[in-house]
């Protein structure tokens, strides 16, 4: 949470990430079957209300607590890190005691205004739909991804015993140097080509006077008075770009120029974050987040897909009367795939893999240190 709450999701499902995730559950940009549902508008109603409740009150909160750090002496020694919300709210204090300079002193009459607190929550819950769903789902990729790579797997693991060693806490070393992030090359390259093969949205763009697109015939498309749409899977497979493009190598972001897997970031081919004035302003904190989430669990977690055991879960909770037609073979059920891949992506949002992707999660087997 973006005002340090601790949800303790991990043990029951909190109320609030239900309410984010069932609004999730019924996004589509496309898909008629939410867009035409008559309850949709409903369920995100009830949801968001929900969802904007809480924030509400975990912003009061923090609002308090600011309160009375900045009263406190020891104000100029907190050292506690800064969320998005406590930095709104610092900066927002700071122009309410500015507006009334008889008073810098009494924080007790500075309050939260209801039309910024409203402001706020909706900033909020932007940040935290843009940077929760598209992560989550990057996350699923990666480890997707190194089960399909053992090699790339054993050189992520091989660059994590280097750098922080075999029996060492992890937490606490990041914790106490946490620059050690930026040693981790490989890791950075397995998150750069997970977004590469699987970027979690695409992006939309106004149309303008003078702004043409060109095709590779020289036919040009005028933009005026049109909404432009990038597909970043197509962008980020294109052949022309990427040398064997549909192979996951993430050696190709460690390698100089002149190597045949070298791609120039010149080209605008990789955006995953997009480019320009809609530059993601959090693609920093993610890449900080995966590669933490990566140093922490790569060589604790073994994550693969368990594709065939969720046929059979679903196989089995069938009526009788579908599994009697499926047996007499009068209708086979095609498991879909794209290019091969079972785990494909959907248009839920963030990208999401299909069927949730079922998979298995055991605890690694020890590795020696010659391995």
């Amino acid at each position: 949470m973006e005002s340090d709450t601790d949800l303790d999701n991990q043990r029951s499902e909190h109320a609030f990430s239900h309410a984010l995730n069932t609004i999730l559950a019924w996004h589509s940009f496309w898909d008629p079957r939410f867009l035409l549902n008559p309850l949709r508008p409903v369920i995100q109603w009830h949801y968001g209300r929900i969802m904007d409740s809480f924030i509400h009150k975990e912003l009061e909160k923090r609002f308090e607590e600011i309160k009375a750090e900045r009263s406190s002496s020891k104000a100029q020694g907190n050292r506690r890190a800064k969320s998005v919300a406590a930095l709104a709210l610092e900066d927002y204090i700071i122009q309410k005691q500015q507006a009334k300079p008889a008073n810098q002193e009494d924080l007790e009459s500075v309050c939260l205004d209801e039309n910024f607190a409203r402001i706020t929550v909706n900033q909020i819950r932007l940040f935290l739909f843009a940077g929760n769903d598209t992560t989550s789902s990057t996350i699923v990729y990666i480890f997707h991804f190194l089960s399909k790579n053992p090699h790339a797997l054993s050189k992520l693991q091989e660059e994590h015993d280097l750098i922080f060693g075999t029996e060492t806490d992890v937490a606490t070393l990041l914790r106490a140097n946490p620059v050690l992030i930026n040693q981790c090359k490989y890791t950075l390259a397995v998150i750069k080509e997970t977004l590469r093969l699987c970027p979690p949205s695409g992006s939309l763009r106004q149309g303008r006077a003078g702004a043409s697109l060109t095709d590779k015939q020289g036919n040009i498309y005028p933009t005026d008075g049109l909404k432009t749409t990038t597909i970043h899977q197509f962008v980020h497979r294109n052949p022309r770009f990427w040398p064997r493009a549909d192979e996951f190598l993430p050696d190709r972001w460690l390698v100089k120029p002149g190597h045949e897997l070298y791609v120039n970031p010149n080209t605008g081919a990789f955006r995953p974050f997009e480019q320009g004035p809609r530059n993601c302003i959090g693609q920093t904190l993610v890449l900080n987040e995966l590669r933490v989430i990566l140093v922490m669990a790569a060589r604790t977690l073994t994550i693969s897909p368990a594709y065939n055991e969720w046929d059979d879960m679903q196989l089995n909770e069938r009526g009788s009367l579908q599994k009697l037609i499926a047996w007499a073979g009068v209708y086979k059920e095609e498991i879909k795939t794209v290019k091969g891949e079972r785990a494909y992506q959907t248009a839920r949002a963030g990208g999401h893999p299909a069927d949730g992707y079922p998979c298995r999660v055991s605890l690694a087997k020890r590795r020696s240190s010659a391995s």
